[in-house]
This record gives C-alpha cells, structure tokens and sequence, in this order.
C-alpha cells in the first residue's frame, strides 16, 4: 500500500489507501484517520519475528523501502531432495552448498554392512572395515576389501580315500560343499579290506574304479599265521610254513 511516497503493504497488497500514515515512517502528514492507521499497521506487523523464505531458508520479517519482506537471516538449513531426507545450508542469499546427508546412512555390500554418504545425488561407496572369512571348505580364507573379497588363500582341491578299499584319490570344493573324492580308474591298491582278511589282520590287493570302490574283488592271499586270510576255509594252504608259524 502507498501512503503518499511511503509503501507499507505486503508486495502483493493491492488497495491503494490515500492519505494514509506510513506503517515504516509513522508519519501521515496529519491527513490519515484512525481506521486507515489501524490497517496499516496491521499490515506491518511482526516486524524482526521470524518467517520462512519460498525456498524453504529461514528468515526475518524486516521493512524495506516501505514493504514487508522476509529477509534471509544468515541461519539454519532447508530441506532439499537431491539426496532423501538431505539438508542444504541457507546464507544471506539463500541456499548455498551441497544438499547432503547431516550423517552417514547404513548400507550393506558385498563384504557386509557399513555407511555411506551422499552429495548433491551421489552417494558415496559403502564403507565397510575389512573383513576375514573361512573359504574353500576351511581350507582357507580371504579378505573383503572396497567391496571385492581376495582370492583364497587355501587350495579348492584335497587328497581324499576310500577307507574300505584302500584306493586313495582327490576332492574339489565348489561353492563351499565338497565333491565326491574321484580315483584314477584302474589304478591299484594294496589296502582293501575282507572279513577274513580283517579277522587275520591281512590286508588284500585289487584294482580301483572311478568313485574309489573296487572294480572286482578284494583279493587277500594266504599267508603263514594259522588263520584263514582268504575266508576259504583253509588255514595257511598253499604255504610252507615253519613251527609256530615263524
């Protein structure tokens, strides 16, 4: 509003009040009548309380030039949806710097759990300490680092056997389970065991398959001990055996 050169309404007052006093000067050069001061102050209130600026800053209502206005008042921070639930800093002039995180957000990678921030819409790589774990089996173990866990520090493969027949061969561990233990096919063993044999304490010979079983029979031969190595029903045939077995 204009009162004389005076203007005292907000900026989009749109009543012209003549002859009225100045709500910034407080002068009316004598011509305003009490109804017309009495708007007029009305609409200069709340003079250094604060508001908030369209932008979101916080402000002070100050009266500049004869209109009301909220002014930035140097303090405070402003919502902002660069990065969720961010905040920017608010100057003199209005917002200033990167809309940011107030602190690091939990966030979770390859190597586990960790924080984060953001800038302006760029979040940060998940900060995770570094970590150990058992691997190949618990043959080993390996390190997360920046998100990428190291090679294995232990082998994938280990020896393996079949203990009932002896025949001895390797295993392979994928995805932390171990495979089954695999033997040279055809390959001999010496160590096969038969209820005779294992009642003489005689161990027998045969020829391995695939998965570490026996391609025939377990073979044991008689030896002197006076006791039937080969279950059948003969004690020590075959041999030439001296007194006492020696």
């Amino acid at each position: 509003m204009k009162i004389g050169a005076c203007v005292v309404a907000t900026r989009s007052a749109a009543l012209l009040l003549v002859g009225a006093v100045s709500a910034c000067s407080g002068s009316d050069g004598g011509n305003a009548s009490d109804a017309v001061k009495s708007q007029q102050q009305a609409l200069c209130t709340g003079i250094g309380q604060a508001c908030t600026m369209p932008d979101g800053c916080s402000g002070t209502w100050v009266c500049t030039g004869g209109f009301r206005e909220c002014a930035y008042n140097n303090t405070g921070s402003r919502a902002c949806s660069t990065c969720p639930g961010g905040i920017q800093a608010c100057s003199d002039t209005g917002p200033y710097g990167p809309c940011q995180w107030t602190s690091p957000h939990a966030c979770t990678n390859t190597c586990g759990s960790g924080t984060q921030t953001c800038s302006d819409g760029v979040l940060s790589a998940c900060n995770v300490a570094p970590s150990t774990r058992a691997c190949n089996c618990n043959t080993g173990t390996q390190t997360c680092t920046n998100n990428s866990w190291s090679a294995c520090s232990g082998s994938p493969t280990q020896s393996c056997g079949n203990s009932a027949t002896g025949c001895g061969g390797t295993r392979t561990c994928t995805n932390e389970t171990w495979g089954p233990c695999t033997c040279a096919v055809g390959s001999a063993t010496s160590s096969c065991h038969t209820s005779s044999g294992d009642a003489c304490g005689t161990l027998g010979s045969g020829t391995c398959a695939g998965d570490c079983t026996l391609q025939g029979a377990c073979t044991v031969a008689e030896r002197c001990n006076n006791c039937d190595d080969n279950g059948n029903g003969l004690i020590d045939e075959g041999q030439t055996c001296s007194p006492c077995g020696l």
